[in-house]
């Protein structure tokens, strides 16, 4: 949840507009309902939540400028207080209770992420009871320093401290990338999503006690919109043809495949596949399964508004803690790379994050996807 009316990110954190933010107690009361609220409608929708993240990459706070951290944590704790006891009033009303998550940023750097839950905590509104599980954002190209190694030394810090599930809540990888040098040397392509994806999930698999729970993938297929972009050219698993926008069609990359392919072990026999190419769909169906997660980048990722979750029908679909995910895939189109997939099997859950019903695909004759 964003508690504003756009995306939230650490620099953006707007009220908003309707909410009466005239002393911290009415903008926590007005928290508190928002979420209860909300939760009470998903059930009533027939929607059970697994997590629930209490705001989108909070190291700054939320709710500015009432919650914005400075010097004092306490109106952002008693903030988000607010919105974790609006989770209780929806459970006690017959809401599932969902896992809550803290979402912060920059997850490889330790120094910002200790001291962020030691004062949260130190604070003592907040305590460590009242959160679920971790979450953090690890981008390759905001930072050099971006290491999978300084990920490493910082969630393992997080694990042995507080002894919680971790999942990496945002991630990506490019496949065009020309003005900003990446943290990491993978391929500038669908195979380095592949290969950064698995090195990232290796972190996770490499937290003591277990504590790696999963991975997110975002952003698979945002909507470009003007004036919002990331550091990179193209971080989508899709290679868009945008030239007759808005009627525009994408071809998904051998990348969509690659959270499937991991659970199942057949990484290694798409990865033998050619490049193909493919003009637009003529002819559309329905895309058969979605599953919803909502998150924002560290900065802001055009668009975010419809994407759709792919894998194989005929392959065993990977597994996380919570449940098994539901892929979708129904073909393969590649970049200039051969693509190389692992065989190993990981525990950790994979995903791509998406936000509502996917367009309409179709699979050709020479197994390319294509979005209308």
């Amino acid at each position: 949840m964003h508690f504003s009316d756009t995306w939230a990110q650490p620099s953006d954190q707007q009220t908003p507009k309707a909410w009466d933010a005239s002393s911290v107690d009415t903008l926590a009361a007005a928290c508190r309902e928002h979420v209860s609220s909300t939760l009470k409608a998903f059930t009533e929708g027939g929607v059970e939540l697994d997590i629930l993240s209490i705001g989108n990459e909070i190291t700054n706070g939320f709710l500015y400028p009432t919650g914005k951290i400075g010097k004092d944590f306490g109106p952002f704790a008693k903030l988000w207080k607010a919105a974790r006891e609006g989770v209780a009033d929806a459970v006690s009303a017959g809401t599932k209770q969902p896992k809550v998550m803290i979402h912060v940023d920059n997850g490889w750097e330790s120094e910002t992420v200790s001291w962020f839950f030691k004062r949260l905590f130190a604070e003592g509104t907040v305590t460590t009871d009242d959160v679920d599980v971790f979450g953090f954002s690890y981008y390759p190209y905001y930072n050099v320093n971006a290491t999978l190694k300084a990920l490493t030394s910082s969630l393992t810090q997080m694990a042995n401290t507080y002894n919680k599930p971790i999942y990496v809540a945002e991630t990506d990888w490019p496949t065009n990338c020309t003005t900003v040098t990446l943290s990491e040397k993978f391929a500038v392509s669908a195979r380095g999503q592949r290969e950064w994806v698995m090195a990232v999930m290796d972190v996770l698999e490499s937290l003591p006690n277990g504590l790696g729970a999963g991975i997110f993938y975002w952003e698979p297929g945002y909507i470009s919109v003007p004036g919002l972009g990331s550091a990179c050219g193209s971080n989508l698993l899709f290679n868009v043809n945008w030239d007759n926008s808005p009627d525009t069609y994408a071809n998904a990359l051998s990348s969509v495949y690659m959270f499937a392919e991991e659970g199942s072990g057949q990484g290694d026999n798409n990865a033998q596949q050619s490049q193909t190419t493919s003009s637009p769909a003529s002819t559309l169906t329905p895309a058969p399964k979605t599953q919803t997660q909502t998150n924002s980048p560290s900065a802001p990722t055009p668009g975010a508004q419809k994407q759709t979750q792919i894998t194989p029908p005929a392959t065993p679909t990977a597994q996380t803690q919570q449940k098994q995910i539901d892929f979708t895939v129904l073909g393969q189109s590649d970049d200039s790379s051969q693509q190389s997939g692992g065989s190993s099997t990981h525990k950790t859950s994979g995903s791509t994050s998406q936000q509502s019903e996917g367009s309409p695909i179709q699979q050709t004759d020479d197994s390319v996807v294509q979005q209308q």
